[in-house]
């Protein structure tokens, strides 16, 4: 990388002369390089730090200054869903329901690949989570919907 600056864009558009100030993008994403635009010697980013000194080679002050800047998206799906019968009443509707893709871990924020299903009608509860960098299966439950006690919303509560 040529060099890092932290700048602020809102004041070199308004004409500030006061730069480099504070920066949207963290430092290292930030890539600047610095030209003497008379002669097209490449100046070294220190040297930004007042943009009224003279190019070494020719005396200019006109500088063309060049940010790069870069990010990166990640990308995370899944599918949920829920079976209903309507001959129940309004509460026990609900028959199955599923989930399957990538599910972020409420305790370090880690993304992981869970596959769980609730099937009341046949009282099967399955959940499995895995890790997609290793592919080790960091939690597997198998069991009666019955026996599945204590945990999501049937919790209980700390006071």
């Amino acid at each position: 990388m040529p060099g890092s600056v932290k700048f602020n864009f809102l004041s070199e558009l308004l004409g500030s002369k006061a730069w480099p100030l504070s920066s949207p993008f963290e430092e290292e994403r930030v890539e600047t390089e610095i030209t003497c635009r008379n002669c097209g010697k490449k100046l070294n980013s220190s040297y930004n730090s007042d943009h009224n000194t003279p190019c070494p080679k020719c005396g200019s002050t006109k500088q063309d200054i060049t940010l790069t800047t870069s990010d990166s998206v990640e990308l995370h799906d899944c599918i949920k869903g829920k079976v209903k019968d309507q001959r129940y009443p309004s509460k026990k509707k609900v028959r199955q329901i599923f989930f399957q893709g990538d599910d972020q871990r409420k305790c370090d924020g880690k993304w992981m690949t869970k596959e769980r299903s609730i099937d009341r009608d046949n009282n099967k509860y399955k959940e499995v989570v895995t890790d997609p960098e290793t592919g080790k299966v960091v939690h597997h439950c198998e069991e009666f919907l019955s026996k599945h006690k204590g945990h999501g919303s049937a919790m209980k509560k700390l006071r």
